[in-house]
């Protein structure tokens, strides 16, 4: 005689299994996470869950895998057998038959506070609290370069910018200002000296990185436009093809209106963050990504290392774009991003050495070479007396276990500006952040600018205070994490 299936009850354990599995899954993947990522912020978690994130680097969806799936799923199938066992070997004992009876129930009791536990680790009450405060500061601030005179010498200069994955100045020894026993930036540190560097110490140091602009697409949009990558959370806006901060207006918004030839140049998918969206509709930027090189036969299908192809490579593509870009009349702008340095431990090249017992330090100092082999290269070129370049991280190192040791407040991005047209003797105890770059890069190529501030950010060749220097970092920080109806109506123009 055929035993009837009891549909309900496979219901309900397959449903109980599920919520433990969430349960489970919700603790480790925090756990992974800050483990993984140093000091996240939790609107970064919300932006990455509105962006496409293909092209993520397959060392770290591999950690997600096997430190957070893969262990909340043998932890749930463990606990299920021995809930299975117990109850069968006990079924007379009134615990283990209101386990049985009422497993749904106490599956979603788990599963609510396992998941109340998980948000508040990663600050997400912070956050709710944050965007549920209306905030007037970017409004009374922002300075929109539409309505700022901007005046261009007769002779309009080329731009190399280059954003360094992760790179701070935190990397140079503490004789110079920086945490580390030995200076892992001996080429940059040098150039340091040779250009401008702009430092919140009586030494070599750097540029604090402001609220909101802490991870690669929001330092670029710091960077280029003056301002936060703020993050809505009842918004889409990121997502698809619609317009990226349509009221922004950036430093490729502005080269483009002179008539620049522009391109950004990057060894990974350009996709990722929606970092092609910001490029493309700011400047009309020329995207040469990792699809780029694999399309016009520069690499061979199939070709992948860790987020698309290595900084060797980003460097020589860049020599083959700036030989084109110099051969035309129009003077030009090259943007970079390197990834090498990127969390965790980086990725080490063949051709780099091995001086330290850590392996970031090494990937560290080979990017300080690759960068300087490049930046020499530039030199020998005909175009450079007309060049002006930028070298920036973008911001602070993500590699928790290699800065345990080190405050967050004492750590900056390293920056430094080549062949600059214009001089400054206040670039020491400056509280700067990565906005003041906006400004200062144009600065940088002759151009005058009324007022001395673009978006957020001011000129540091000019004599005027920051927004940091004016109201302080840490009250700066606390605006910029609020609500602001300004960003959101004028800049983010989110669609009612």
């Amino acid at each position: 005689m055929f035993r009837t299936i009891n549909w309900k009850k496979i219901g309900q354990y397959a449903i109980s299994m599920t919520l433990l599995f969430l349960s489970i899954l919700m603790i480790r993947s925090t756990d992974w996470a800050i483990d993984t990522f140093n000091a996240i912020e939790f609107s970064e978690i919300v932006y990455h869950l509105k962006v496409p994130i293909e092209g993520t680097s397959s060392s770290i969806l591999e950690s997600f895998f096997l430190n957070s799936f893969l262990f909340s799923a043998v932890v749930t199938i463990v606990i299920a057998w021995l809930v299975s066992y117990f109850c069968k070997k006990y079924e007379d004992k009134k615990i283990f038959e209101l386990i049985r009876c009422r497993k749904i129930v106490s599956a979603i009791i788990v599963f609510v506070v396992f998941g109340c536990f998980s948000l508040l680790r990663v600050n997400a009450l912070d956050y709710v609290i944050d965007i549920t405060t209306q905030s007037s500061f970017i409004e009374e601030n922002y300075v929109d370069g539409r309505d700022v005179n901007l005046n261009f010498p007769e002779n309009k200069r080329n731009l190399i910018y280059i954003f360094l994955e992760s790179m701070e100045s935190t990397y140079l020894s503490n004789d110079m200002g920086g945490f580390m026993e030995d200076n892992l930036l001996p080429n940059l540190s040098q150039y340091a000296k040779e250009g401008v560097n702009f430092s919140n110490t009586n030494e070599m140091g750097g540029l604090y990185v402001p609220q909101n602009a802490s991870w690669t697409i929001a330092a670029m949009v710091a960077q280029t436009t003056g301002l936060p990558l703020s993050v809505p959370i009842d918004s889409n806006q990121y997502y698809g093809e619609k317009p990226f901060l349509p009221g922004a207006y950036s430093i490729g918004d502005i080269l483009e209106s002179e008539g620049y030839n522009q391109e950004l140049l990057i060894g990974s998918k350009a996709e990722f963050g929606a970092r092609n969206l910001l490029f493309m509709q700011h400047g009309d930027y020329n995207i040469d990504d990792y699809h780029a090189a694999i399309d016009d036969g520069r690499l061979p299908k199939g070709y992948f290392e860790w987020w698309g192809y290595e900084d060797s490579k980003l460097f020589d593509y860049a020599k083959e774009t700036l030989v084109e870009l110099s051969s035309k009349p129009e003077p030009f702008n090259l943007t970079m991003l390197t990834v090498n340095t990127h969390f965790q431990d980086g990725y080490l090249e063949e051709s780099c050495e091995v001086d330290y017992d850590d392996p970031y330090y090494n990937v560290i100092a080979c990017s300080d070479s690759q960068v300087y082999e490049f930046v020499e290269w530039v030199k020998q070129q005909e175009f450079y007396e007309n060049t002006t370049i930028v070298i920036v991280g973008d911001h602070l190192s993500m590699n928790r276990k290699t800065f345990d040791d080190i405050e967050k407040s004492d750590r900056t991005v390293f920056n430094v500006i080549l062949n600059s047209v214009v001089e400054t003797n206040r670039t020491q105890m400056r509280t700067a952040t990565t906005f003041d770059m906006f400004p200062t890069t144009l600065a940088s190529l002759g151009i005058e600018i009324e007022g001395e501030r673009l978006g957020l950010g001011v000129n540091l060749f000019s004599e005027k205070r920051t927004l940091a220097e004016k109201y302080g970092l840490k009250m700066m920080n606390e605006e910029l994490s609020y609500f602001s109806k300004f960003y959101n109506d004028n800049l983010l123009s989110i669609e009612e």
